[in-house]
């Protein structure tokens, strides 16, 4: 895992979230599918092409979700801690996998349904958190985006058990590290507007 991937003081330079979105999807990226083709030699380079896929819509996802989080946080004005605003693992899952007990070759074919994050965006936690410490309940409006956006959070694609229990796993911990380690240190007024 690589360390101080996150410099709060940095945020409104652009070239640095690029830098470091760049070194987080790298990591993801390079490390999970050389530790997957380790692994399991006998998958097909057709799945390690839509497995690769998988991965680089992991990362980008994650940043996305973890961006989204730390928006609300200041648009809303919620006070710390913020990691509690994600879970450390996922919490919904948008669609089921799929067992069959032989494919054409008389094989057991085992496919889940990976999350693209494994963490997810606690739409509960922001309108409890709201309402403790602003006496009032979320609009409509932004309840429904919190909610929209933890179904966001719960999105999967079909993968095979294989790579969901091996080198996925890898990512999941890697999320999980850092999405504690940004929302620990998070400064919501060092978040640049975007309005």
């Amino acid at each position: 895992m690589p360390h101080n991937i996150y410099d709060p003081t940095q945020l409104t330079n652009p070239q640095y979230g690029r830098a470091k979105f760049q070194q987080v999807r790298n990591f993801m990226v390079v490390d999970s599918l050389d530790y997957g083709k380790h692994c399991d030699s006998n998958v097909s380079d057709a799945h390690y092409s839509n497995y690769y896929q998988h991965v680089k819509l992991r990362a980008f996802s994650f940043i996305y979700c973890l961006f989204i989080v730390m928006k609300l946080i200041q648009r809303l004005g919620l006070k710390k801690p913020y990691p509690c605003y994600m879970s450390d693992t996922a919490k919904i899952q948008a669609n089921v996998g799929i067992r069959v007990s032989e494919n054409a070759v008389g094989l057991p074919v085992k496919i889940d349904a990976a999350h693209y994050v494994n963490t997810t965006i606690l739409y509960g936690t922001f309108e409890a958190k709201f309402l403790l410490q602003h006496k009032r309940h979320l609009t409509s409006q932004f309840r429904d985006l919190v909610v929209q956006f933890a179904m966001l959070s719960g999105q999967t694609s079909d993968q095979l058990q294989a790579a969901n229990v091996g080198p996925d796993r890898v990512i999941d911990s890697s999320m999980i590290f850092l999405k504690n380690d940004i929302l620990l240190r998070f400064e919501p007024s060092n978040l640049p507007s975007v309005e």
